[in-house]
């Protein structure tokens, strides 16, 4: 996303500011999409930075995780397929439009696709996810 749209996105130079500038949100997993017709609906995703340095064991070292929010108001469209029980995206854009605001998830592996919805607004919490309880 280009500088001058961070203003469109209350709460992005947070994000920003975390990740050290970096956000293309390249092998990210989407851990929650939760769509609600007449209130807020969000997406969750965990992100972290992968470093040029190897740790002991030779692997590259991946710092600074955390789970990013992204609220959604006013959704008119969208276009969603793969949903799996691992979301991995290739990376994440968003772009202004007529209706507001389209984000994309570029496939990898699970969920793809794309929601325009009116409004955007992004939070970012410091930290690693919890794993996920098996049914």
């Amino acid at each position: 996303m280009d500088q001058d749209k961070h203003a469109l996105i209350p709460g992005w130079n947070d994000v920003l500011s975390w990740f050290e500038g970096h956000s293309s949100f390249h092998d990210a997993e989407i851990l929650e999409l939760h769509l609600d017709r007449m209130g807020k609906s969000y997406i969750r995703i965990h992100w972290w930075i992968i470093r040029p340095e190897l740790d002991a064991r030779g692997y590259y070292i991946m710092d600074k995780h955390a789970i990013v929010t992204l609220h959604l108001s006013g959704i008119s469209d969208l276009d969603l397929l793969a949903f799996n029980f691992q979301n991995v995206i290739f990376g994440l854009q968003i772009q202004p439009t007529d209706e507001g605001l389209k984000l994309s998830l570029d496939p990898c592996h699970g969920l793809a696709g794309t929601i325009t919805a009116k409004e955007i607004t992004a939070e970012v919490a410091p930290g690693k996810p919890t794993p996920p309880v098996m049914p």
